[in-house]
């Protein structure tokens, strides 16, 4: 009789819904890092010519950009505590932190470019990461609603 209550029990109570976008955002972030080390890690061609001067910049503005939205946003999501909803207002009170690891994950990806082989470790694209992630991090800030949840 006990081995039978044994199987009829739940083992695990199902992870709520706020919790499973959690889970969702952080493997982004984390695919995203992977894809960022992926990118970083192939030789550029000797041909390419950009489209206008410092075009690479502007690219790691972006992406670095959308990283720090994407960590922001799974940071927002956190794993909040029964009861509570998700909620992207948290990172208000600390969009420093996003910024800050994407700016050294700017460094990392520099440091490693400067053992690829056709590529250059630049102080400058590490400043375009982070420039991206704080303009970033200042219009999620600043536009991002001051409703509660989602």
């Amino acid at each position: 009789m006990a081995n039978q209550a044994f199987h009829t029990e739940n083992p695990s109570p199902p992870v709520p819904a706020n919790n499973r976008l959690s889970i969702v955002l952080w493997l982004c972030v984390g695919c995203v890092a992977v894809v960022i080390f992926c990118l970083s890690h192939q030789r550029v061609s000797s041909d390419f010519v950009a489209p206008f001067p410092h075009a690479d910049k502007v690219v790691h503005a972006v992406v670095y950009g959308g990283f720090c939205w994407l960590l922001s946003s799974a940071w927002g999501g956190g794993w909040c505590p029964k009861g509570q909803t998700f909620r992207f207002h948290t990172y208000r009170r600390s969009f420093g932190l996003p910024v800050l690891w994407v700016s050294f994950y700017g460094i990392t990806d520099e440091i490693h470019q400067a053992f690829v082989p056709g590529r250059t470790a630049d102080v400058w694209d590490w400043v375009a990461d982070t420039v991206g992630a704080l303009v970033c991090a200042c219009l999620f800030a600043v536009f991002l609603p001051k409703r509660s949840s989602l």
